[in-house]
């Protein structure tokens, strides 16, 4: 009998800690942590027409989110968050519209990254999300430009019912469609009313062979 009870004890031991094993694996499972790595490749070397002085990067600011939410997109208008960040590399308007959606549970996590002074070179920061937003998207000003940025929009972190492990991406240059200017020093231009965001597709980031890559995005997840 003393024998019974205790093989009792042990299996029901052994069914308690597969229980916790199995709810600590579906928990995790629901969440994930991210290193992102902007990789800006900008030089004059790699686009010297009319490269400008003082050339950097704005800061990064990004968010996780489901579909319903739509940072930029190609023959979408800008809202005024990313007017700023576009025209001055400024992100209080996005940042705050990101603290509010995140309030009502709209959004997951917001992404920040600080800039880069002197071009080329790499920004990275680390973020959280879960299963609830599994996108992922991001924005940084071309300074000096009119209304020039580059980032990534709504890249899937969750594919074949898991989190993906690694994500690599090539960068390439948006005009906002905010501001007319033709160089990366014209004076300030507004658009009105506001054109669509598009690719740039003027000398400043064409060669021969296409729209030049600006750099890169790693995307790894964390474990």
């Amino acid at each position: 009998m003393q024998s019974m009870n205790r093989t009792s004890k042990l299996l029901l031991a052994y069914l308690f800690l597969a229980s916790t094993s199995f709810q600590s694996v579906f928990a995790s499972s629901k969440n994930a942590t991210y290193e992102l790595t902007l990789n800006i490749e900008w030089s004059p070397t790699l686009a010297p027409h009319e490269f400008p002085d003082g050339a950097h990067m704005s800061s990064m600011i990004g968010l996780t989110h489901n579909n319903s939410f739509t940072l930029f997109a190609d023959g979408e208008t800008s809202s005024s968050g990313l007017e700023l960040l576009a025209e001055n590399g400024r992100f209080g308007i996005l940042r705050a519209q990101f603290e509010e959606l995140e309030r009502k549970d709209r959004i997951g996590t917001t992404v920040i990254a600080d800039g880069i002074k002197k071009v080329p070179g790499k920004m990275s920061t680390t973020f959280k999300t879960t299963s609830d937003h599994t996108l992922l998207s991001v924005v940084t000003m071309l300074a000096p430009s009119p209304d020039w940025f580059t980032g990534v929009t709504k890249v899937p972190l969750h594919a074949d019912g898991d989190w993906v492990d690694a994500i690599d991406l090539p960068l390439w240059v948006w005009d906002a469609g905010t501001d007319s200017g033709l160089s990366f020093v014209s004076r300030n231009d507004d658009t009105q009313p506001r054109e669509s965001v598009r690719l740039l597709a003027s000398n400043h980031f064409l060669d021969e062979s296409g729209l030049i890559r600006f750099g890169t995005i790693s995307i790894e997840r964390k474990r």
